[in-house]
């Protein structure tokens, strides 16, 4: 072989040597940033899912703080709750409550989700520089601290009640069709919340006037959720009717169970105080309570 030939396949075996070492560097990266990746989702995973066992251990409104290293955004449609993180969607049965992506220091709001049996677990979580405003009026007042003192109570620092709003999102409790949101309630604890990209939910209490402030049009599919946990433990609850004391009368409250099932709005608030006070006249007669 010549000399110059030599230099050629010299050359040659040098190019095809430096790709392949090429290659396999970029693979090997590739795989680095794969495995650091999972490695970062799962740990996320993990100080969520112990923050929410440390929550729901409480059994009442309590909230904690936490810091997500990477983006996560919680989502909600017809395939269920998901939790999505680092381009990974992961299935939940938690019903969190948040507005777009998640990043760095959240603040995690929790209770349980009573109607007035437990449901549900309720997850509210907003960024640290997250900012709300109950918008109150002179005619109105008394209401709104009412309605919001337990939300200011989750994120002390990040929700004001006042009549001179200055945080990023708004809430008035009239009609005001340039708010972020408003709200017009029926009752003391019920009634709907409009938001301004268009859309509306019904609230049948304060955990989920909360979640409607917190999600806005997203609440909807969250309350849907919740809806469906409610008609499951209801059938639960007529089952466990099914094996109490034939000596004592349960009709009344298998036909409030069943008005719930059916009913929405104002109808259903009233069903659930009917429902409370004839599972308190059990005790009244020595039967043992439906919940």
């Amino acid at each position: 072989m010549s000399k110059k030939a030599e230099i050629q396949f010299y050359w040659i075996f040098t190019i095809i040597a430096g790709a392949i070492i090429l290659a396999f560097l970029i693979s090997f990266g590739l795989r680095f940033k794969d495995l650091q990746e999972e490695k970062t989702t799962i740990r996320v995973l993990n100080n969520l899912e112990e923050s929410f066992s440390s929550l729901q251990g409480a059994q009442f409104q309590t909230s904690t703080s936490l810091n997500l290293p990477v983006t996560m955004n919680a989502l909600c449609d017809s395939f269920g709750e998901r939790l999505v993180i680092n381009r990974k969607s992961l299935e939940t049965n938690n019903l969190i409550f948040s507005n777009g992506d998640l990043k760095d220091d959240v603040l995690i709001g929790f209770t349980p989700h009573n109607l007035p049996f437990r449901i549900s677990n309720f997850f509210y979580i907003i960024e640290k520089e997250d900012t709300y405003s109950l918008v109150y009026e002179n005619s109105n007042e008394r209401m709104v601290r009412g309605l919001g003192k337990e939300f200011k109570e989750y994120f002390p620092d990040n929700v004001e009640i006042t009549n001179n709003p200055g945080n990023q999102v708004r809430v008035y409790f009239n009609k005001k069709e340039d708010a972020d949101i408003y709200v017009i309630p029926e009752t003391e604890e019920s009634g709907k919340v409009f938001f301004k990209g268009g859309g509306s939910v019904d609230y049948y209490n304060k955990a989920m006037l909360y979640g409607a402030i917190v999600a806005r049009e997203k609440s909807g599919c969250l309350f849907n959720k919740s809806g469906e946990e409610m008609r499951e433990v209801i059938g639960a609850l007529n089952g466990k009717i099914d094996h109490l004391p034939v000596s004592c009368n349960y009709n009344d409250i298998r036909l409030s169970l069943q008005k719930m099932e059916k009913s929405g709005g104002r109808d259903l608030v009233d069903a659930t105080k009917v429902l409370e006070r004839q599972n308190e006249v059990l005790l009244d007669k020595n039967c043992p309570l439906v919940f």
